[in-house]
């Protein structure tokens, strides 16, 4: 596969989640948030079927897209039904808990595809989403959504297995049939649900977050980290490093879950881009002498680098930005927005995914990295003058602050 097909190939997934997104909301509106996952669980394991027994270049794309719309679904009703189900002491951490499960797949599938042939690593996915959508059976439904459906005794049901029997179940029903009934009050369509301050802001400032996410070169890093070490001319196996990558992410972004709601989202979110920054531009630096001077002795510097950049990473823009994914819009505004915020970020991503070997091959690696450091730096502008902090705050007292 040439570079072109690879990025390609790459680009597929981004494309399937750009569509995978567009139909989401409407799917989860008509049949919850737990069917609605299982729903997407049928394209995922028939992609990863279909990756599994790929003789060409066409049934790869394919695949990657049938994935792309699910695995775009599954961002999406994970953060929402999180965002329903937990209450506001834990909803911080466990929301966290999202990205390190994603960061936890792709170190698995770098592991399990550095010994294995990639036939077999397509095989045990797909066996994980057969596993995945059994186990997730034992979940309840979102109290929030049955109440929306007017269930209220299911709903009920649903929070003392959330919560546990000594929990005061009665005072959240109180509450959640109060913030329906103003949900309910204050319905309206798409255009009228839009001319909302609190949506408007929430949207911005999400569709902002979601733009510096992917501007930081973390899917970039992702998609050819390989490829990065092996221009870089490290010493040690690419592959090798990769998983230790991989294990660097893991590591990091569990050591900082209970962070989360002590520190609050714009602390972490600042120290996250400032780390992220060193890195980066260190990475830069170091192609850009690569480019004149002998590097030798000095190999194992981009690993180091990237190393650091992935701490960052992981201790704040990685997991807090999922976190504001699930807190920042009203129950309404969830039905057109997230599903819309999450298509801008997939679009992002695409265009990361096809530019930079692009910008790479053609201005340099050292370009690349500059620039994403420099996004960083106006990332930390926009957290500190003008991201709310939306730490120990109900949904509904984060609706008001965004008013």
């Amino acid at each position: 596969m040439s570079q072109n097909q690879f990025s390609w190939a790459v680009a597929a997934n981004l494309i399937g989640g750009c569509f995978g997104c567009l139909i989401t909301g409407l799917i989860r509106n008509k049949f919850g948030t737990k069917i609605s996952i299982y729903i997407f669980c049928v394209p995922s394991f028939c992609g990863w079927i279909l990756l599994t027994f790929s003789f060409n270049w066409w049934m790869v794309i394919l695949g990657r897209f049938i994935i792309g719309i699910a695995a775009s679904s599954f961002n999406f009703n994970v953060l929402v039904y999180i965002g329903e189900c937990a209450s506001k002491e834990i909803r911080g951490i466990l929301l966290s808990f999202f990205e390190m499960s994603l960061k936890f797949g792709i170190l698995f599938s770098y592991v399990i595809g550095s010994f294995t042939k990639q036939q077999v690593t397509n095989a045990v996915c797909a066996s994980i989403v057969i596993f995945y959508a059994i186990s997730f059976s034992f979940l309840p439904e979102s109290p929030l959504y049955l109440m929306k459906q007017h269930k209220a005794e299911k709903a009920k049901k649903s929070l003392i297995r959330l919560r546990g029997s000594n929990f005061k179940i009665d005072d959240e029903m109180t509450n959640l049939k109060e913030e329906i009934e103003e949900l309910e009050r204050t319905k309206k369509p798409f255009w009228q649900e839009l001319s909302i301050k609190a949506t408007r802001k929430a949207f911005f400032i999400l569709i902002a977050m979601f733009f510096f996410f992917q501007m930081c070169g973390i899917n970039a890093i992702v998609y050819y980290t390989t490829i990065i070490f092996i221009e870089s001319g490290l010493t040690i196996d690419p592959f090798i490093a990769t998983c230790i990558l991989g294990i660097i992410q893991v590591v990091s972004i569990s050591c900082t879950l209970a962070f989360v709601d002590r520190c609050g989202r714009k602390p972490l979110l600042i120290i996250s881009n400032a780390v992220m920054i060193f890195g980066l531009f260190g990475f830069g630096i170091y192609f850009h002498i690569k480019e004149n001077i002998n590097v030798s002795g000095f190999e194992l510097l981009p690993l180091f680098m990237l190393g650091i950049f992935m701490i960052g990473f992981s201790i704040g823009v990685g997991n807090v930005t999922f976190v504001l994914m699930g807190e920042m819009f009203s129950l309404n505004a969830k039905r057109f927005f997230g599903p819309l915020t999450q298509f801008m970020n997939y679009l992002t991503s695409f265009s990361i995914a096809i530019f930079f070997p692009l910008v790479a091959n053609s201005i340099g690696m050292h370009f690349a990295f500059y620039f994403f450091g420099l996004c960083c730096i106006f990332a930390i502008i926009f957290i500190i003058f003008i991201l709310p902090e939306t730490k120990g705050k109900t949904l509904v007292e984060i609706q008001k602050l965004l008013s």
